[in-house]
């Protein structure tokens, strides 16, 4: 046999002759069940749904200060908005958002005056004040 030149092809019909030789030989993917611990490195053969949701409750996605987002608005580093005692949380990550909340403030993000505390970012419609972890947030149940 004379030699051959390598050639290109479009990448469709590579895949197309690559999978039709896999086949040809035997080597046809195929579902098998395996335990979680032996199942690292692999991928699935389908979707895989949660029993429960996880985390089961509203989570701060940082340290920081659990709030109302508006009462942040127009905040920024030359125009910190002050906030008083009871309008804000300290949080750690992960910890349960507490009720009437809806976002947290990076810890470092606020001077902490003791009673009072000053909010130093911007306004939270470009993105600086992060909204929660919502329930299920990483594994949400499937009915």
């Amino acid at each position: 046999m004379g030699f051959r030149y390598l050639t290109n092809v479009p990448l469709e019909q590579a895949l197309r002759e690559y999978l039709d030789v896999l086949v040809s030989n035997g080597m046809m993917p195929r579902d098998e069940v395996v335990p979680v611990p032996g199942s690292a490195g692999r991928v699935t053969a389908g979707p895989v749904y949660a029993r429960i949701c996880a985390p089961y409750y509203n989570a701060s996605a940082m340290d920081g200060i659990a709030l109302d987002a508006r009462l942040t608005f127009g905040a920024s580093e030359t125009t910190p908005v002050t906030l008083v005692e009871g309008q804000y949380w300290k949080v750690n990550t992960g910890d349960p958002i507490p009720g009437g909340c809806d976002a947290v403030v990076m810890i470092e993000d606020v001077i902490d005056g003791g009673v009072n505390s000053e909010c130093r970012m911007q306004n939270a419609e470009f993105g600086d004040v992060v909204p929660m972890r919502t329930k299920g947030g990483r594994l949400r149940r499937v009915s």
